[in-house]
């Protein structure tokens, strides 16, 4: 996931373990909710209390996140502080990895890629048939929104992609 969308994901693998083998984010804010992020500011504008997100996300990291989640991050994002992409609340499979980019660069840059395809094809841990057989019943010849790479990899040829903003890319996918 990328940015909020990164966000989001890490929040669902929180939520849901179960369904999730592992996580790759992109300049996603775990820190402070959108507090150290160039939108701030409109989010203040829009009557939210970014106090008040910042203490609901540090609720949040009471239960941490058990499955691997791979953050990857940049000094030079320009729009999410850096040190704010940086999981400091003890979750056990938290690897970061720094790179070279802005943050509209992470999701076009031919390194980025390289870097996630080399952390998901990292060796498979958990269920990967459960995972495999859940996304192939999601899939029945219609779009799906998936953030797992591996359930790609193994289960579908990719079709065709559109990013749809905030971290989201929708993938047409077609079972092997």
């Amino acid at each position: 996931g990328w940015s909020l969308g990164g966000y989001l994901v890490r929040e669902a693998a929180r939520e849901r373990p179960d369904l999730v083998e592992r996580v790759v984010t992109l300049g996603a804010p775990v820190v402070g909710g959108p507090t150290y992020t160039a939108s701030a500011p409109l989010y203040v504008k829009r009557g939210y209390d970014l106090e008040e997100i910042a203490a609901g996300v540090l609720e949040r990291e009471k239960s941490p996140i058990t499955v691997p989640v791979h953050a990857v991050y940049s000094r030079s994002d320009g729009v999410v502080q850096w040190r704010s992409c940086i999981d400091t609340f003890r979750n056990p499979s938290v690897e970061h990895h720094e790179i070279e980019a802005s943050h509209l660069g992470m999701v076009n840059s031919p390194r980025v890629f390289r870097l996630v395809a080399e952390l998901l094809a990292r060796p498979v841990t958990g269920d990967v048939a459960s995972l495999i057989a859940q996304a192939e019943e999601a899939a029945a010849g219609r779009d799906i929104y998936l953030d797992d790479g591996n359930i790609i990899r193994h289960a579908f040829e990719l079709v065709s992609h559109e990013s749809h903003g905030a971290g989201l890319i929708q993938l047409r996918l077609r079972p092997w």
